[in-house]
């Protein structure tokens, strides 16, 4: 029965004899999010019509217990405030008496003084708490009713919460402190519990990127900055730098500080020296130019990319990359409109302030607000930056996680939005502060960056996985393990305690598998993952029984005392949640982690599953128990930001990964009988090479079932030998790159009506499909290259093009091997009509085009798909006068080859822009660097890119940044792969000199693995367009035959270069005027997405096949229009 349904709940509690949940008018109670609002609401109704007080009033006041040996509720009674003028004891005393006897949810309660223990039945629990969290999965602990806006004047105009969660902020080219460490890991949590109560959550990295210290900087650069060593170790350069300017400025900053002290002015002193050196760039930075804001920028960039590749290493990213720069000037200016209209700003020895004191603030001080030499200075900025966000974002909160040093600082920002009049906006700031770690650059040398303190921590558990060489020999991946191990391992210790106290890095305790660390939680986790494998079960097998038999564990909970315990600490974890949510304490959540770990290592000599006494059922019973602790240990370590380390690999997931060890240069056989001949699986480019561009292995037959459905038989992608050659012979002009790069106006044509469907899109800030429009866009435009006339899909209805998407989906599913698909009644027929539509509209494109050859044969000079076909038939005819028809067999012939360039023409390429704009998304600096290069090629104004594109196409050769964009994500999600057929005679030789016989096996080149395999390509999994524009010398240079999302060799991709065209032409067309973002969350949401959502490798967007390799569901996205704070160009 469903507990996602108070009739589903209701029907539960029947079983166990209790009446329907009560309704209680005025309470705010969620038994559908916390099963233990279920006794609570019980337990209100009980006392209330036992005592006659008001039922929402017991609610409130019961209260959780510390341990659970002292109840799972407790009611303290003179919180109920009864007015019958006895003691609170015998009140107490009395209720205790009129409890009934027995009730199906709870046991007779022993009162305790003024306090009244309620205790929960065994029962109960372990038919309620076990379907509670199988039904939710990572859903449980959730409470998506606190992420609805109930005020109807509320900020915002949608029905979830906004919240905006400010993190991390590091320094540019600065050392990243513990500060920033603890702000990391903090704010990582409270994002993702608001995101899991369903707020919508804005994340932002505000960057310290802007004021004198980066004037510093830019002089330090001056004097010992080396391009060599930025080229080698870019954010270490910088630091080393900064730390050398810093040094020789100390002396004149002590000199000043002096000064200050006697009371003397310090004007004089920081008038000249470096003090006059660094206000002077500031100044220029300030003032907007061009040479200093360049060196500002590329100093900026190297820091995000930096930043950007560790923050993935602890699973956190962010919406936004912000900084003190992307403040509006023209919102500066009106802060201080506002401070000089209520009469706050003060002069002060040449600058200006605010005087706090006499405003009423004992204890804020005077802040400056604008330097006397005219510089801003961080508290106007933030200040400005808070108003900017409320227009841009419309927020219902925004949370600042920082130090406990600035305590003063935010309070100062809050106060000085009340005195310009927005008191409303500050109540809805809050400042999460957080305490010192002690000792850090003591116990790690000289550590100065993120980077530096996770691979420290991974190295030292690694040492200590090490020392059991019988376990670390089982270990599959030791180095993922310690990565992952270990950044859990600092993450942990930072979160064991109040966010308010300092801790001592300890890395020696830390990494230790005693105790409670972040090991012994991995550890955990990984032993109660191992529970199904070592008994043969699987997630299936526990559902099904738990449907079947929901008394399973009565047994148990009724003869072991450590069987209801933990069914008690389980029923909890929403209860945590929620707790956490009020108090924004990591250590809540991790605290209740740690008493589960500690309840189940009770339970298992006790409770073991394999070899239980009782047969199946009892072991089923006891593993649905431990799979159900699991998931509860799974979904605190997630929200706390760890990922748990999982004990087994999926057999695809671990085919796709075979090629990252040495041996994957060799070859994997796939047996696939009886479907099909075995299949050798290629992973590394020097077998690539040999099997499409050495040997050029013909296509096999085995790809006839997959493109003859949608194309029709004899096409050229499937054809062989001589009939191929005069085939693409016929074709080859028509993708020249000189006649591609003619055709831009066309592509641009499209691009334009492209644009005003994403526009549309923004506008009504809907969520909607990527891949779906983009499917539509990239039809027109290999219609107009293939039929030369515009087949306008995207605005109206078209028969052939919605023919063909229509048979893509009919044709080609993830679940084929679903026989009630596979063998769908329907589907013969769908797939008839669909062909019957496509050919009907080619076959008469093609008596047009041979009407209009008839009247003037000057139209052969195009060199459309359609007018080439005709031209090579043409040449064949001889007679005169033309026959009034086309040869029939050549229609059939001209039909297939249409429909074919149709398919491959618009299929992968909309899969790759849509996968261009996601990557971009998620990787701001190389955004800023596309959006520059698009800024300088086409100029400030974005409008006038379509007119340019039209007059002057070789401007498309002028993006090489743009080009390496498109690679890289080609290279990472390609949309394909090439299929051979074996030869005899023909063998395959790894890199140790096996041969591997071809003859009687299909030969899947997996691009895929390919491009992504570590031994030839650094960072394989990262996105790294500059590995396109280093020379050969260069280790991230790509490897020979590396890439293939075309092929290579004398069957590659006709249509590679009008592809590439096509991508060009729309980045340039939309990535400066809008933001693509996708928004999964939101899908997986609305579409009710059951239990765990389906990732791949971490990545959501993963490809799935339809046609080609495809986002994920369609890719779900929003638009919006590029607002000022974004990354700009």
């Amino acid at each position: 029965m469903s507990t996602s349904t108070l009739d589903g709940l209701n029907a539960l509690l029947s079983q166990l004899g209790a009446d329907p949940i009560p309704k209680i008018s005025g309470l705010a109670a969620h038994p559908l999010s916390r099963p233990i609002d279920i006794y609570r609401v019980y337990l209100a109704d009980i006392v209330a019509r036992l005592i006659g007080c008001e039922a929402p009033l017991v609610y409130e006041s019961l209260q959780s217990p510390t341990s659970t040996a002292n109840g799972d509720l407790v009611l303290p009674v003179p919180r109920l405030r009864l007015k019958d003028g006895k003691k609170p004891a015998d009140q107490c005393s009395n209720l205790e008496a009129a409890f009934p006897e027995s009730h199906p949810l709870f046991r007779k309660p022993k009162a305790t003084g003024i306090h009244l223990p309620l205790y929960f039945s065994p029962l109960s629990l372990s038919r309620l708490v076990l379907p509670y969290i199988f039904q939710r999965q990572q859903a449980y602990g959730s409470n998506l009713d606190t992420g609805l806006r109930n005020d109807p004047t509320a900020p915002a105009t949608t029905d979830r919460k906004k919240v905006i969660i400010e993190f991390s902020s590091p320094n540019i080219a600065k050392e990243f402190h513990a500060g920033h460490l603890r702000s990391t890991i903090i704010g990582a949590f409270v994002s993702n519990l608001y995101q899991s109560m369903d707020w919508d959550v804005v994340k932002i990295n505000y960057l310290g990127d802007w004021g004198k210290q980066f004037g510093l900087l830019a002089v330090g650069w001056q004097r010992f900055g080396s391009e060599d060593e930025l080229a080698r170790q870019p954010l270490k350069h910088l630091l080393d730098v900064y730390a050398r300017i810093n040094a020789a400025f100390k002396p004149e900053q002590e000199a000043s500080k002096r000064a200050r002290d006697e009371g003397r002015d310090t004007a004089e002193i920081e008038s000249q020296g470096l003090f006059a050196e660094r206000n002077a760039f500031f100044r220029r930075m300030e003032d907007g130019d061009a040479e200093a804001l360049a060196l500002w920028s590329r100093f900026r960039d190297i820091s995000i990319d930096r930043y950007v590749a560790t923050y993935a290493r602890l699973n956190i990213g962010f919406d936004e990359y912000s900084g003190e720069s992307q403040v509006k000037t023209e919102t500066i200016k009106r802060v201080e409109a506002l401070l000089q209209e209520n009469g706050v700003y003060t002069e002060h020895n040449g600058s200006w302030a605010i005087d706090f004191e006499k405003h009423g603030s004992k204890g804020l001080g005077l802040a400056v607000v604008r330097g006397r030499t005219g510089t801003t200075t961080y508290l106007l900025r933030d200040v400005a930056a808070v108003l900017d966000r409320e227009a841009k974002y419309a927020f219902d909160k925004m949370i600042y996680v920082v130090s406990t040093e600035q305590d003063l600082y935010f309070r100062r920002v809050f106060r000085t939005l009340e005195l310009i009049g927005r008191a409303d906006l500050a109540s809805r700031l809050q400042h999460v502060n957080f305490g010192k770690v002690v000792s850090l650059s003591s116990r790690l040398g000289t550590v100065q960056l993120l980077s530096d303190i996770l691979d420290q921590s991974r190295d030292a558990l690694h040492e200590v996985m090490r020392r059991n060489t019988v376990k670390y020999a089982q270990v599959a991946d030791p180095d993922a393990v310690a990565e992952a191990v270990g950044i859990s391992a600092v993450m942990v210790q930072d979160m064991s305690g109040k966010r308010i106290n300092n801790y001592p890095f300890d890395i020696s305790r830390m990494t230790s598998f005693e105790g409670d660390t972040g090991p012994y939680l991995q550890y955990c986790h990984a032993r109660l993952n191992s529970i199904l494998r070592k008994a043969g079960l699987t997630r299936d097998d526990l559902v099904d029984h738990l449907s079947q038999h929901p008394d399973g564990l009565d047994a148990d909970v009724l003869s072991k005392q450590h069987c209801v315990d933990l069914l008690r600490l389980m029923a909890q974890y929403p209860d945590v949640t929620a707790t956490a949510l009020r108090n924004l304490e990591p250590s809540t959540v991790l605290t209740y982690l740690f008493r589960l770990t500690h309840q189940l290592s009770s339970c298992y000599d006790v409770l073991q599953v394999v070899g239980a006494e009782g047969g199946r059922d009892v072991m089923l019973a006891r593993a649905a128990l431990y799979e159900g602790a699991r998931q509860v240990l799974e979904n605190g370590m997630r929200l706390l930001g760890l990922s748990p380390v999982e004990s087994k690999q999926p057999p695809f997931e671990a085919l796709c990964k075979a090629h990252e060890k040495d041996s994957m240069d060799s070859i994997i056989y796939l047996d696939m009988w009886p479907f099909a001949d075995p299949m050798m699986v290629v992973c590394s480019p020097v077998l690539a090479v040999q099997t499409c561009q050495e040997h050029d292995l013909p296509k096999p037959p085995i790809l006839h079932a997959f493109f003859n459905p949608l194309v029709g038989f004899d096409n050229l992608f499937t054809m062989n030998g001589p009939e191929w050659k005069r085939s693409r012979a016929l074709f080859n002009s028509g993708f020249s790159a000189g006649y591609i790069l003619q055709q831009t106006p066309h592509v641009v044509d499209e691009a334009e009506v492209y644009v005003d469907v994403l526009r549309e899109h923004a506008r009504k800030g809907d969520m909607f499909s990527l891949d779906d429009v983009t499917c539509w866009y990239t039809m027109d435009i290999i219609g107009a290259v293939t039929l030369d006339s515009r087949l306008q899909s995207q605005r109206q209805h078209n028969p052939l093009a919605t023919a063909m998407r229509r048979q893509i989906r009919w044709h080609v599913l993830d679940n084929e091997w679903n026989l009630f698909i596979r063998w769908n009644p329907a589907r013969p027929f769908v797939q008839w009509y669909n062909n019957r539509q496509m050919d009907a509209y080619i076959a008469s494109e093609l008596d047009k085009r041979y009407a209009e050859w008839k009247e003037d044969e000057s139209t052969a000079s195009s060199r459309s798909i359609i007018h080439l076909a005709l031209a090579g038939h043409m040449a064949t005819q001889t007679t005169h006068p033309r026959p009034p028809r086309l040869d029939a067999a050549f229609k059939r012939w001209a039909t297939v080859q249409i429909r074919l360039f149709l398919f491959a023409g618009h299929d992968s390429t909309s899969s790759t822009i849509c996968y261009c704009f996601h990557l971009l998304q998620s990787h701001p600096a190389a955004l800023a660097k596309l959006l520059a290069e698009h800024t300088a090629v086409f100029g400030a104004d974005p409008s006038l890119t379509p007119s340019l594109l039209r007059s002057n196409p070789h401007l498309l050769n002028n993006l090489p940044y743009t080009t390496a964009v498109i690679k890289e994500s080609l290279r990472l999600f390609p949309p394909a792969s090439a299929m051979r057929g074996g030869r005899e005679g023909v063998a395959l030789t790894d890199a140790r000199g096996n041969a591997y016989p071809t003859a009687g096996t299909n030969i899947w080149v997996l691009h895929s693995a390919v491009q992504r395999n570590a031994k030839y390509w650094p960072e394989p999994d990262a996105f790294l367009p500059e590995r396109w524009l280093v020379g050969p010398e260069d280790p991230l240079y790509p490897p020979k035959g590396g890439w293939r999302p075309f092929e290579h060799g004398p069957r590659n991709c006709l249509g590679q270069t009008l592809a590439m065209l096509d991508v060009k032409v729309t980045l340039a067309m939309v990535v400066r005027e809008l933001d693509v973002r996708s928004v999964y969350d939101e899908w997986d949401r609305v579409h009710g997405t059951r239990g765990k959502v389906k990732t791949v490798n971490g990545e959501r967007a993963y490809q799935t096949q339809v046609g080609g390799a495809h986002p994920a569901d369609g890719f779900p996205c929003r638009v919006r229009f590029r607002g000022e704070g974004e990354v700009k160009g």
